[in-house]
C-alpha cells in the first residue's frame, strides 16, 4: 500500500507501447531506489532524502478517469513512478530541494493521499 508522508505518484502517459519510462536522480537530495514491498514499511528510514522509484509500466485504464485533476479516456497507457519523502526522525517537517528528471513527458500528478489509496491497485508497485 502506498502512504502519504509526502508522496506523490507521477504518470508518463503515451498513446501506444512503448518502452518503460525511466526516472533519474539529478542532486544530492534526491535518490531512485528498487520499489519497496510496502512503502509504509519503507526499508529507507527517515533519511530526509526523497526518494523515488518505478511502480508500474505499460498499465493501460479500461475505463475513462481523471488522475491528478487530469482527464484520460479509457485506453490510455501510463507508466507509474512515486517520490516519497519520510521526515527526519525527531522533526516536525518534511522538506527537501529534491530534483528528478523523467525520460517521457509526465500527464499527471497524485498528491493526494485518497487518490493515492484509491489508484494503489491499478498502479502500486507490484
Amino acid at each position: 500500500m502506498r502512504r502519504f508522508a509526502l508522496a506523490a505518484s507521477i504518470f508518463a502517459g503515451f498513446a501506444a507501447p512503448a518502452s518503460a519510462a525511466t526516472i533519474t536522480a539529478l542532486n544530492l537530495e534526491s535518490q531512485v531506489v528498487a520499489a519497496p514491498a510496502r512503502v509504509a514499511d519503507s526499508q529507507y528510514g527517515n533519511t530526509g532524502i526523497a526518494q523515488a522509484f518505478n511502480e508500474r509500466s505499460d498499465v493501460t485504464i479500461a475505463s475513462d478517469m481523471t488522475l491528478g485533476g487530469t482527464f484520460f479516456e479509457a485506453g490510455t497507457s501510463f507508466d507509474s513512478h512515486l517520490i516519497f519523502h519520510d521526515r527526519v526522525e525527531g522533526s516536525d517537517y518534511v522538506t527537501a530541494e529534491a530534483n528528478f528528471s523523467f525520460s517521457k513527458a509526465i500527464a499527471a500528478v497524485i498528491v493526494y493521499s485518497q487518490e493515492l489509496y484509491d489508484t494503489n491497485a491499478l498502479f502500486g508497485a507490484a
